[in-house]
């Protein structure tokens, strides 16, 4: 009988651990299967090559991952309920930077999401021919999306019951220097105007100048992660061309 009790105690001991196990063990899985969105992306320069090509990836204005696009196409994942922005750059072409928003409502936070591929191709053109791309959960579809349009003013995804939501950044305007150019300047005159535009990752100095009633754009962006770009009338230029032509 006393045999008996003690293999009924080792018994019922045993399948107490084999409990306690399994009740801890339910959160860590959980954590370990937290669903990711898996990004893709691929680069070519037109007429060019990578070298010294970057693609560039914040999180909440902060560096997240660099990536070399030299070693072709590059798989990143990334961590629901933030907002990312990817920046595609290479001295001399005009910088592409794609959006993606992962916040998703609290009944996918651990669900699956199509891989999304991204093919990048920078070209030497006109600036206000670039067309920026955001990617965001959609609720029609349940999935990941694009949104269309001018995706920095009103196209915002907002998720729905959760707390993950994000504010928006005012652009600052920081600086504001001498008066805007006249159109009818006289003959052999110069005037120059100068803005200075704070936003998320990156700071914009425009400079404006007015030679003999033509005018001259030009704009310096320097990005937090360290890349610095110029371009005149939305054309890449180096930096000693803009410095002696604004005299900055």
């Amino acid at each position: 009988m006393k045999n008996k009790a003690a293999y009924l105690s080792v018994i019922q001991r045993i399948c107490g651990l084999v409990l306690f196990i399994t009740l801890i063990g339910v959160p860590v899985l959980s954590a370990q299967t937290t669903a990711k969105l898996d990004v893709s992306i691929a680069l070519k320069v037109k007429d060019g090559d990578l070298k010294n090509a970057l693609v560039t990836i914040t999180r909440k204005g902060e560096p997240f991952k660099v990536l070399d696009p030299g070693k072709g196409e590059t798989s990143v994942e990334l961590p629901l309920g933030y907002e990312y922005q990817f920046s595609f750059a290479k001295l001399g072409y005009i910088t592409q930077n794609i959006y993606i928003d992962t916040h998703v409502p609290e009944h996918r936070e651990n669900g699956t999401f199509r891989k999304q591929i991204f093919k990048v191709q920078l070209e030497k053109e006109r600036e206000e021919d670039r067309h920026d791309v955001k990617l965001a959960y959609n609720m029609d579809i349940e999935d990941f999306d694009y949104i269309k349009g001018n995706i920095s003013k009103t196209n915002k995804v907002k998720p729905e019951n959760t707390a993950a939501t994000k504010t928006k950044t005012e652009t600052n305007v920081v600086q504001d220097q001498t008066d805007a150019p006249k159109q009818n300047a006289k003959a052999g005159s110069k005037i120059k105007d100068k803005k200075v535009i704070q936003q998320d990752t990156k700071r914009i100095t425009t400079i404006t100048i007015v030679i003999d009633e033509k005018e001259y754009i030009y704009k310096k962006e320097e990005y937090d992660w360290g890349g610095t770009f110029f371009y005149k009338n939305g054309v890449a230029i180096t930096a000693d061309t803009y410095r002696s032509e604004t005299e900055e």
